[in-house]
Formats: structure tokens, sequence, C-alpha cells
């Protein structure tokens, strides 16, 4: 695991990296980046554990990454590859940490009014765009299923915890919003 987490973080910082690249385009910009994420991230003791948000962290980074570079392209085949690459680092992310599916979700919320904002609608490129999500979306479920029957998973509905727990959770000014076990929805 430990080679795991420092190969993902390592990544992770490069990304950022050259995220920071792509909107500043200043170098001292970017050494600062990869400094803080070296001392935040870097030198976190979690990389020794096997834990599923250092598993998710190169996902919604790497989807962020693939969608600044994606405007730039001028072919569109090219363009429709890498928004592919999008939604599947998104999914696979989100089947390692579903907080992951938030970024593909504001991604594809992002583009959504970027295409509808523009002068004229183009609505082939968002016929085409709309299709991937979906196509993706079909794989990331029928993928998920698998897993489930492979693992002889069988969702319990007697011990899930419904989503109005997670508010509620946020909600609690006694745990100044923190998780707390006692907050049943």
């Amino acid at each position: 695991w430990v080679m795991v987490n420092c190969f993902t973080i390592s990544i992770t910082g490069f990304l950022c990296s050259m995220i920071v690249k792509k909107l500043t385009n200043n170098l001292i910009a970017v050494l600062a980046a990869f400094g803080l994420h070296t001392l935040c991230v870097g030198v976190t003791p979690w990389k020794t554990t096997p834990y599923t948000d250092m598993g998710a962290l190169l996902f919604p980074t790497l989807c962020i990454f693939l969608y600044m570079y994606a405007h730039d392209v001028k072919k569109k085949y090219v363009k429709y590859i890498l928004w592919f690459l999008i939604l599947l680092s998104g999914f696979l992310g989100g089947l390692v940490k579903p907080s992951v599916l938030v970024v593909l979700i504001a991604i594809i919320m992002l583009e959504i009014v970027h295409l509808l904002k523009s002068i004229k609608a183009n609505w082939k490129e968002l016929l085409i765009k709309v299709t991937i999500i979906l196509l993706t979306f079909f794989m990331y479920t029928s993928y998920k299923s698998y897993i489930y029957k492979q693992c002889n998973y069988v969702y319990n509905k007697d011990v899930a915890i419904a989503y109005h727990h997670y508010m509620l959770t946020g909600l609690n000014d006694l745990s100044t919003g923190g998780y707390n076990s006692n907050v049943i929805a």
C-alpha cells in the first residue's frame, strides 16, 4: 500500500502543478503549488495506511487536468476521447470513493452551462457529450453491479443509512457539523 499511495501522491502533485501552470503560466506559482503539495500531502503519515482517500486522490485531480486541456484541443475526436477519459477517471474514482463523483458532476454541469451559454448553442456537440456521459455512466453502473455480484454483496435496507443522515450530520451543531453516530435520520 505504501508504494501505491506514494505513487498516487506523486502523480497527483505533478497534475496539480500542471493545472496551476495551465491557469497561471507562472513558474513561481507552479513551484509554490508543488512545494505546498509536498508540505501538506507529501509528508502525511496517511500514505503508509491503506486508506481510500489516498487511493482516490488521483481521480478528481485527473478529471480537472483532462478537462482543462480538453478545451485547447482542436480536433473533435480527440476532444471526445478526452471527455471519455474524464468520465472514466471520475467514475473509477467513484468506485473507490463516492465523493469523487462530486467533481465529475461539477465538471458536467460546468460544461453544459458553457455549451448553452455560447452564442448559438452547439446542439450536436452537446448531444455527443451527453451520449458519452450516458455510455460511460452505463459502463460504471454495469461494472459496479458486476463487482457487487462477484463479491456476493447483498444490499440490506435495514442497515443502510439514508442521505438524510448525512445532511443532518452536517447540520448538527452539537458536533460542529462533524460525523456523529447518534444522528440517525
